[in-house]
């Protein structure tokens, strides 16, 4: 069940300011102080999104509008509050599957029409170092690969869980949470099945990183993730892992970048599977000022019943754009690739290149060509657009992604 029914979160309105997406950083004297002196957010995003798939007659094109509105109070006596709406619109023609229109003639695009809570949270910071939240939230760990927001997609992924973070220890932050239920991109009102709009749960998140060791940060976690749906079982597992990610100033211009992951994933809970897998990254390359150049090799191990899952993760950001990997292949993927990037002024440029192999039998499974370019205007305008092709040889199909968005916040 959600953490706050969509009525209980209309009456909490008169007493819950609105949640902006930043932390209140001001102290009010009063509780009436810090309910009327907090910040609102206002943030659009618009996205035309065109898919050409083999198999496919027509493409999907969808032509969406995601409003964002929140508002965060002042601190009280360590007291702050947080809530957020969302809602997402088509604008125009509805040619694609959103998951949960029925349009199954069209490729999926997975932005449905939603109106949805997404953050409603009570927060206390308390003078030992600790900070405690309850309520719906964001939650984010290092590059999203097991836990994220999925903020690509119009409705982001938030969870209804209670957190807390100490950071009493010299350069540690201790992080814990315990997750109720995940709030999916397919909103409140998608139909029951592998997209509907829920995952209730009992999971505990562990999430410790150390930063003393300059220039690498030290991150240790554990991923206890127990689903509580029957059909939801086979994604109840056990993480546990050791991140190290840093960089290396050579001189004043030239970097060294370098990221290494290893976790071992098993079954856990109501899981029905016995296995035990590994998922590793290996990344690495130079920095000459705004310019970058990367090669990373990624695993997700599968023994050819069963791989590794990231259910929680922004899978949008790995394995290629094109996202024909969202569920890990029960032979598993080994991802090789290369990366170039350039920061220059208000402009961002990235390019990226995919080669999928199974770990298991090494079988080719496709590659990937992506790209972006992004601009901001005036601090509150980004206008972006990014492409994907994905090449299939023995996994999918052939599958062309365009996009097109604008940004504006305040």
């Amino acid at each position: 069940m959600p953490f706050l029914s969509a009525r209980r979160f209309a009456a909490a309105l008169l007493l819950i300011p609105v949640l902006a997406g930043a932390m209140p950083v001001r102290a009010a004297d009063t509780p009436n102080d810090a309910l009327i002196g907090g910040k609102f957010d206002l943030a659009l995003r618009y996205r035309y999104e065109k898919v050409d798939q083999d198999g496919f007659a027509k493409s999907a094109r969808a032509s969406t509008l995601r409003t964002y509105l929140g508002y965060g109070t002042d601190i009280w006596r360590g007291f702050s509050a947080y809530a957020a709406m969302q809602g997402v619109k088509s604008i125009g023609s509805d040619l694609y599957n959103s998951t949960v229109n029925a349009r199954t003639q069209f490729p999926v695009v997975a932005d449905p029409e939603v109106i949805d809570l997404d953050q409603a949270y009570l927060q206390y910071a308390s003078p030992w170092d600790t900070t405690a939240r309850v309520g719906r939230q964001r939650i984010i760990y290092d590059n999203h690969r097991f836990i994220g927001n999925v903020g690509f997609r119009q409705n982001e992924q938030t969870y209804d869980a209670a957190r807390a973070i100490n950071m009493s220890l010299p350069d540690t932050v201790a992080d814990y949470v315990f997750i109720q239920n995940v709030n999916r991109i397919f909103g409140p009102h998608a139909p029951a099945g592998p997209n509907d709009g829920d995952f209730p749960m009992r999971s505990n998140v562990v999430h410790v990183a150390y930063t003393g060791f300059k220039p690498v940060t030290i991150t240790g976690y554990a991923y206890l993730l127990d689903f509580l749906r029957q059909r939801d079982s086979g994604l109840s597992t056990a993480t546990y892992g050791l991140r190290l990610a840093g960089e290396y100033s050579i001189d004043d211009d030239w970097k060294a970048l370098y990221t290494g992951e290893y976790a071992r994933q098993s079954a856990f809970a109501n899981n029905p599977a016995h296995y035990g897998l590994n998922y590793y990254l290996l990344e690495g390359g130079p920095a000459y000022g705004p310019v970058a150049a990367k090669v990373g090799y990624e695993v997700l191990e599968g023994n050819g019943k069963v791989a590794v899952q990231t259910p929680l993760a922004t899978l949008h950001a790995f394995q290629g754009w094109v996202d024909q990997f969202l569920t890990t292949p029960a032979n598993g993927v080994a991802d090789l690739y290369l990366s170039a990037s350039a920061a220059i002024e208000d402009m961002k440029m990235l390019a990226v290149y995919h080669d999928f192999d199974a770990d298991r039998g090494g079988a080719h499974l496709g590659r990937e060509w992506d790209a972006s370019v992004s601009r901001t205007f005036f601090d509150h305008y980004t206008l972006q657009f990014e492409f994907g092709d994905y090449i299939a040889d023995t996994f999918k199909t052939d599958t062309k992604k365009y996009w097109a968005t604008l940004i504006v916040n305040y």
